[in-house]
């Protein structure tokens, strides 16, 4: 495979793009986002979670928040797009990319207790649910894996067809199965993700806890970006060398061209991969 290539951006000074001020307050992180969406649907909608039930995804980064300021900056580039968003958390990006045309998202985690609530947070989108007839598989009043997302409500798009939003477990390792198995039995039943589907894109936000999930991670994104074009974005605190490390196996792994790496206030970078053949 051709090893990524960095664009001229890459090698020039690093550039301090503004980080959204921190805050304990969703609603006041969010507002630095300046956006309609900020203002007419994540206020109000997105839902964290308690940390003893949630783990690390349990509430929105700094991370989603750099990263959601740039989804918007190329709204286009979604319309009519297949998304995945990696360890969704409570969902804020990958929920975004529905509000900005995508036909279809897929929400991926794998912990029950944060799929539930992703399911729940795409629910409370101005939506409707999706008859099960539609979908061959049967849904829930809450954490039901398919919802149709309406988003001719607000004025982020001029789409007007509904985006499909589902909720998948993805484990990176692909233990999924054994996992589940060892959990109570009274949390919805969510499916894992088909082993052949790809993406026009691949999104996510702080993904990089451990230096032993980096080559899961990169193998996640090799396996789930389409290779007619597949774009990946990814934001990500600099964490001593960890995230070099992931790029740095990228460069072995995937057959593409690095766009760009934009350095944010506060340590948070984000990283632009097309995969090319």
């Amino acid at each position: 495979m051709r090893s990524l290539t960095p664009s001229p951006s890459v090698a020039a000074p690093a550039r301090h793009l503004p980080l959204p001020s921190p805050s304990l307050s969703l609603h006041c992180s969010l507002s630095s986002l300046g956006s309609v969406f900020a203002a007419k649907l994540m206020l109000k909608l997105i839902k964290e979670m308690d940390y003893v039930k949630g783990g690390l995804g349990w509430k929105v980064w700094g991370a989603a928040l750099v990263l959601s300021k740039k989804l918007l900056s190329l709204q286009k580039s979604f319309q009519d797009k297949r998304v995945i968003e990696l360890g969704s958390g409570c969902g804020l990006c990958g929920l975004l990319v529905a509000k900005l045309g995508a036909c279809e998202v897929v929400l991926t985690d794998y912990e029950p207790e944060i799929l539930t609530n992703l399911g729940n947070n795409a629910l409370l989108l101005p939506a409707s649910v999706l008859e099960p007839e539609q979908l061959g598989q049967s849904t829930t009043k809450m954490g039901s894996p398919e919802v149709a997302c309406d988003y001719t409500y607000d004025e982020l798009a001029s789409h007007k067809r509904p985006a499909i939003i589902r909720v998948r477990i993805l484990d990176w390792a692909e233990d999924a199965s054994s996992f589940l198995e060892e959990k109570e039995l009274s949390y919805p039943f969510w499916p894992n993700l088909s082993s052949d589907e790809r993406f026009d894109w691949v999104i996510g936000s702080d993904l990089i806890y451990n230096h032993y999930n980096i080559k899961s991670l990169v193998g996640v994104i090799n396996c789930r970006l389409s290779k007619q074009g597949g774009q990946g974005l990814f934001a990500a605190p600099v964490r001593e060398k960890e995230w070099e490390a992931c790029m740095e196996l990228l460069e072995v792994e995937e057959g593409g061209t690095l766009h760009g790496v934009d350095h944010y206030e506060g340590g948070i970078v984000i990283i632009h991969v097309t995969h090319k053949l």
